[in-house]
């Protein structure tokens, strides 16, 4: 009470007569430093008061910086708890303190807080805050624990100001911070991005030597989303495409995300299915990919999706690159007849024999047959392959189309379909 109407005769008098300031719940340092009363902190110093026991805050809050130059020389350890590196990110309008922080930069404590500063000036985008502890000597490159709301510094996890400005999203810092593409590693920036448009700032700064790890990530993201939040999976996946259009590619995957991956797919409609997987199979080394399908219960499906009949022989045969288990189910799938799918509407479509079939697309260009039938040239051409009827080449009706040209019609391989459907002739 004393302290606080400024008496300072009587606090002198208290002190002479053996007051014991341990006893009080909070320090008499800090209302001395808080009323301003520079006097009085003399007076406790004299009566033995001990001040380690002052609050940084406090300290700090006196913006007088021969204040805090007196509690540094007395052994106060103002860089404790990350009070400095908050007030740092926060009072910018305390030049002093960080002026004592420029002073003192030599020690590694001070040093460090700074440090943790700066990160926490970024997390809070306080654009003022992070010009100062620059200023001050903050180091950009240091690595440092993690400072954040209601949480102390922890070893635990620690961060470059660099990667901490990619992992709280705001890339625009690191020219601002001095990140420097020639000298700095760019790798584990990557490594910190957690969404796309993070990446896109990267990619435009250098892309990564390795696009594998990143579209691993998110892909396991995706998954972890469905499993957990199904409906906010959607920004995951599109976070996932956005990372295969600047150039992501994924390469062998682990046996969980191959798992997490098919159950996935299962889970999904057919269309949604099929899209998901036709990204993946032009994103996807083909050998990873390969032994993502190699399942007996996902094989049919994935034909049925539209997966390259040609591209499963090649890894049956061995002449891309596949795993064991990938080429040992496709071999068995390469032998199996296709399966001809009987339409829903089949008055809208008629039926053809692989003879008929045969005799149509060698008897008119191919572009004036699909046009008649309202198919495209490719849809024409699965067709003629799942009924083993061949096509002919390319610059055949260029040539005049003699009729001894023609490619035999082989005979109908055992198991195999000998009837087809087509989409009834449009007519005028």
């Amino acid at each position: 009470m004393a302290i606080e109407t400024g008496q300072h005769d009587l606090v002198r008098l208290l002190l002479a007569a053996g007051y014991r300031t341990g006893l009080e719940p909070s320090s008499p340092f800090d209302r001395v430093l808080r009323h301003r009363r520079l006097d009085l902190l003399d007076l406790l110093l004299e009566a033995g008061a001990d001040p380690g026991t002052v609050d940084p805050d406090a300290v700090f809050g006196t913006y007088n910086r021969e204040v805090m130059e007196r509690f540094w020389s007395l052994g106060v350890d103002l860089a404790g708890d990350g009070a400095m590196a908050a007030a740092l990110a926060y009072e910018t309008r305390n030049r002093p303190l960080y002026g004592f922080v420029k002073n003192h930069t030599g020690d590694p404590r001070i040093q460090c807080e700074a440090d943790v500063g700066l990160g926490y000036a970024i997390g809070r985008q306080n654009d003022k805050a992070v010009s100062l502890c620059l200023w001050s000597g903050a180091n950009p490159r240091h690595s440092v624990p993690l400072l954040g709301d209601g949480h102390e510094p922890s070893d635990d996890w620690t961060m470059t100001a660099f990667e901490r400005a990619v992992w709280e999203g705001v890339p625009q810092y690191l020219k601002k911070l001095g990140f420097n593409p020639g000298s700095d590693d760019i790798e584990p920036l990557y490594e910190n991005a957690r969404d796309s448009s993070v990446i896109e700032a990267l990619v435009k700064i250098q892309p990564p030597k390795d696009w594998h790890p990143i579209a691993e990530r998110f892909l396991d993201h995706v998954l972890v989303m469905v499993h957990l939040f199904p409906g906010e999976a959607w920004g995951a996946t599109w976070d996932l495409e956005c990372v295969f259009q600047l150039g992501g590619r994924l390469g062998s995957l682990s046996g969980l995300t191959i798992r997490r991956l098919r159950k996935h797919l299962k889970g999904l409609d057919r269309d949604a299915a099929k899209r998901f997987l036709r990204l993946l199979e032009k994103h996807t080394e083909p050998s990873a990919f390969l032994d993502v399908i190699a399942h007996p219960m996902f094989i049919e499906a994935y034909k049925d999706w539209g997966l390259k009949r040609k591209l499963i022989e090649e890894l049956a045969d061995g002449s891309r690159t596949a795993s064991a288990k990938a080429r040992r189910v496709l071999k068995v799938e390469k032998g199996r007849p296709p399966v001809v799918q009987v339409p829903w509407n089949t008055a809208d479509y008629v039926q053809v024999t692989r003879e008929e079939l045969y005799e149509l697309v060698w008897s008119a260009p191919m572009v004036q047959v699909v046009k008649q039938h309202g198919l495209s040239d490719n849809g024409l051409r699965k067709i003629c392959r799942k009924l083993d009827v061949p096509t002919p080449p390319r610059g055949y009706w260029a040539l005049g189309a003699p009729k001894n040209q023609r490619m035999r019609l082989p005979s109908p391989r055992e198991g195999w379909p000998i009837q087809g459907w087509l989409p009834r002739p449009v007519t005028r």
